[in-house]
Parts: structure tokens; sequence; C-alpha cells
């Protein structure tokens, strides 16, 4: 008759399985894709011989439904990926080419009002400093509350432990011991003056107060 029948006897008497009719395998459902830039996926049946007596369905022209157990095909459902939509990929890529580049000129224009910001302000903010304002001179030229904070907050000012002649002096951001700085202005700054020694003490001190 063209078709795969069921072997079973068809009937709804107890105990006998009632026969489903077969959806054409041909037909097949298109399945809403997992990724928004692929096409939707196809899903249709397949018949697959599964041994004689084993299946659910048995061939005469087309498959028709016969009982479990009783045919010699089974279904099994097979899905073809959808093909990748270039048109969508395309989208994607320039939104996050765009968007990378907005998020980058957002972060500059932001971060630079903040930072002007802060400096209009500072006088309004309780305990705010610019610990790069007069670094190079910081031991003689900052109050005692910057040395404290740049040195909690940026580990800058920080007072040296004081070992007499042998105390850092950090100045224009180089160390140097108090000792060696008075020597050196006495024989450089100072040569050939009366009191040099003095006078370099002086003006060491004036740099350095921790000397």
């Amino acid at each position: 008759d063209g078709r795969i029948r069921n072997k079973g006897s068809g009937g709804s008497a107890a105990g006998v399985e009632t026969p489903r009719p077969l959806a054409d395998p041909k037909e097949a459902e298109v399945l809403q894709p997992s990724c928004w830039c692929q096409e939707g996926s196809i899903q249709h049946m397949n018949l697959t011989y599964v041994g004689n007596g084993n299946g659910t369905f048995e061939r005469v022209m087309n498959y028709d439904y016969v009982g479990h157990g009783r045919g010699s095909f089974e279904r099994e459902e097979v899905v073809t990926p959808g093909g990748w939509n270039m048109k969508k990929i395309g989208i994607c890529v320039s939104s996050s080419v765009l968007g990378a580049f907005l998020l980058v000129f957002l972060c500059h224009f932001w971060s630079g009002r903040v930072r002007d910001a802060l400096a209009a302000w500072k006088p309004a903010l309780v305990g705010y400093y610019d610990c790069n304002d007069g670094l190079d001179n910081w031991a003689a030229g900052w109050d005692q509350g910057k040395k404290e904070w740049c040195c909690r907050m940026h580990q800058q000012g920080c007072a040296p432990p004081n070992r007499g002649c042998d105390t850092t002096c950090n100045y224009r951001r180089q160390d140097a011991a108090c000792r060696k700085r008075i020597q050196w202005g006495a024989t450089h700054q100072f040569k050939n003056h009366i009191q040099a020694c003095a006078r370099s003490y002086q003006m060491v001190i004036g740099q350095c107060p921790y000397c």
C-alpha cells in the first residue's frame, strides 16, 4: 500500500497497545537559535534500522507505527544547527567595538573631570593633600598635617628615624646622610668661605629639619 505499517493489531482492547500515527519523516521543525548570531536550528525525524523485531515501526513503502518491540526501525531526533548569520555577526562586532571606544572615552573624560573637581574643592575636603606638590622640599616645606597624611596614604613625607648626624635627609628626592650633606656643602657650596662648616650646616638644616 505504499506505506510503513503498524505490525500490531491496531485495536484498543485491554492489553493491546493502541497504535499512534507517525508524522511525516520529511516534516521539520524550526527551533529557536541558542545564539542571537545564528539562524534557527532545524529539527526533523529520521527512522533508523535497529534490528528485526526490536523497533516500533515496520517499513512497507513508508513507515507505520506497529507497537513497541514489533518493528525493525526506531525514530531518532536529528537537529541540524542553523548557519551563522553574517549580518548579525557584523552588528555584534561593530556594537562591541563602538561600545569599547565609548567606554574608554567616558572613563578618560570623567577621570579628568573628577581630578579637576578635587583640585578645585580640596580646601573644603578635610585631610586632602596633593602629595606631588612640593615633594622636592617636603621636609622643610610641608606642614605636619600634610606630612602625616601623605606618609599614611602614599608613603611620602615620612619622618626618618633619628640617627643624629647619620639621619637620612631626603632633598630633591635624593637620600643622603646629614653628615655627608654638610661635608659636601662645606667643601663645594661654601669652599674657601669663612666658617664653611657652620654655613653648610645652616643650609642643610634649612633643607632637612630632621638633621
